[in-house]
């Protein structure tokens, strides 16, 4: 390899976001617009998530579902709304490389657990409708399978 080919070499360190390309003021809008939407996401999840907690009552496997997914849900939406945010009311709307690969690794992990919980919360909803004999509160199996999920919340 020459001096030449070593010259031409380019390395990638930010990354220019387009977003919504807008005036300032209608930024300031979709800020607004997104902020209470985020704000409101994270209360509904945690109210949730506190809820099933706080109560005894809802200490059964679909709670205990729910209330992991919506701890899952703020996580999910935590990994990119912030940076949204702050790309709204910043004049240099980049990444870096680092946080872009960071950011897509946490979105896409978050998304795949809400498959998995989803197809989870499916299967405990099947159980519940064809095999409602084995989702009875007295059994072992189901408060031994209760204890565990409660132990990954």
């Amino acid at each position: 390899m020459n001096v030449s080919d070593q010259e031409h070499k380019l390395s990638v360190s930010h990354f220019i976001l387009m977003g919504f390309p807008s005036s300032p003021q209608r930024q300031l809008l979709y800020f607004g617009l997104f902020f209470v939407t985020y704000t409101l996401t994270l209360t509904g999840n945690a109210a949730i998530a506190c809820a099933v907690r706080a109560d005894r009552r809802l200490h059964t496997p679909m709670y205990i579902l729910l209330g992991n997914f919506s701890l899952l849900e703020i996580c999910y939406v935590t990994s990119t709304v912030p940076n949204m945010l702050t790309n709204f009311l910043s004049t240099s709307k980049s990444i870096t490389f680092v946080s872009c690969f960071a950011q897509f690794y946490f979105f896409f992990s978050f998304g795949y657990d809400e498959g998995f919980f989803l197809c989870f919360m499916a299967f405990d909803r099947y159980l519940a409708i064809c095999r409602p004999a084995l989702l009875t509160h007295h059994d072992p199996a189901t408060v031994h399978w209760t204890r565990h999920l409660w132990m990954v919340m």
